[in-house]
């Protein structure tokens, strides 16, 4: 009689379809990782867009911080015009892209830069344009005398 000795052959099965799954695991996931999902660019908000083009330091931008300038118009004038019907949006981006060409009575011509048309986008011109229409600028106060 032979004494029976125990047999591997689970152990060995078992092992097996282990390194089976695990290659095709290894093999299912290296398709995911050549995968790429397209990105969404975040828009830039506004105000960092008129940061960028240093619009603050001659004109008065309200909500952005530091926009204090006085060497060209309150964009609130633009705001206003808009809300008035005398600019629409396409107007404003136009402006913005092309600052020179059409310029406010009493403020001198050839002043802005002529490189906001490369420096932004199309679709960072109508978030700047859509922010300054948006404005809601109170009435400067008058003197009391």
């Amino acid at each position: 009689m032979t004494e029976h000795q125990p047999t591997r052959g689970p152990r060995r099965l078992r092992r097996a379809v282990a390194v089976l799954l695990a290659g095709f695991f290894a093999w299912a996931l290296s398709g995911c990782q050549a995968a790429t999902v397209p990105t969404v660019p975040t828009p830039v908000p506004a105000a960092t867009l008129f940061a960028q083009g240093r619009c603050g330091a001659c004109h008065i931008i309200p909500g952005v911080p530091q926009a204090t300038g006085q060497v060209g118009p309150s964009l609130c004038e633009t705001a206003q015009a808009y809300r008035e019907g005398q600019l629409t949006l396409q107007d404003i981006m136009d402006d913005i892209a092309r600052p020179n060409a059409r310029v406010h009575a009493g403020y001198l011509d050839d002043v802005m830069p002529d490189d906001y048309a490369e420096k932004f986008s199309a679709a960072e011109l109508r978030t700047m344009a859509e922010y300054i229409a948006g404005l809601t600028c109170s009435a400067a106060p008058t003197p009391t005398e």
